[in-house]
């Protein structure tokens, strides 16, 4: 059983400043800020049936117009736009596939203001695993810590590359996995609890996690 309030707590030391997250009986909310421009973002509260449309359409003060939202699978970017005639995500047929933790999207924000995206459900716990295939793909850490790769427990291999996107200055930050020195040049940032980030894998490999919400 959990222990009322320990997921605020808990988020309170682990997660970004501009995030939060309140316990209710095991589910919990937690608000992200995308500010002007692209972000990269994951959904990490879990959520059966969860789709791209119902994780990014809780958006405070609301969706404007041409929000847009783009996964990347199987080498190709796909993207939704928030519609403001029809109050929907467009096309469907990409709104509505599966979007859970561990995925990444990329997230464009049209107006002049933040936003706030709202993601609502459960921090998953237990042996977790986030498959990353060969070749580029984007991605995020299931538990939404902050903290370094390795901190995260992200695997690295000699040739990997990262690339964490910059929201203040709208480009990338690159870092590759060096064999002589078995760690990450230049050193990457941490990243922000629910922040995604592309990936480029020589091999494919799990990412595994064991994680416990009262020992995290």
């Amino acid at each position: 059983m959990k222990t009322p309030g320990l997921l605020s707590l808990w988020a309170s030391l682990l997660l970004p400043a501009g995030a939060q997250v309140v316990d209710i009986n095991g589910v919990g909310y937690m608000n992200m800020t995308a500010p002007p421009g692209f972000t990269l973002l994951s959904d990490p509260l879990f959520v059966a049936g969860n789709t791209i449309a119902t994780a990014f359409f809780k958006v405070t003060p609301a969706i404007p117009n041409g929000f847009r939202v783009s996964i990347f699978q199987g080498g190709i970017f796909q993207s939704i736009t928030f519609n403001s005639e029809t109050a929907q995500f467009e096309p469907a047929e990409i709104a509505n596939q599966p979007f859970f933790p561990g995925q990444g999207a990329f997230v464009f924000n049209p107006s002049s203001a933040p936003l706030t995206i709202t993601f609502v459900g459960e921090i998953l716990q237990g042996t977790l695993t986030n498959k990353l295939p060969a070749g580029l793909s984007l991605v995020a850490s299931i538990v939404p810590q902050t903290g370094t790769l390795k901190e995260l427990g992200f695997p690295g291999q000699p040739g990997d590359h990262v690339y964490l996107w910059n929201s203040t200055l709208q480009r990338y930050e690159t870092s590759f996995f060096d064999d002589i020195v078995n760690d990450w040049l230049p050193a990457p940032r941490p990243l922000t609890g629910g922040e995604a980030f592309f990936t480029r894998k020589r091999a494919a490999v799990d990412w595994v996690r064991t994680f416990d919400i009262n020992h995290p």
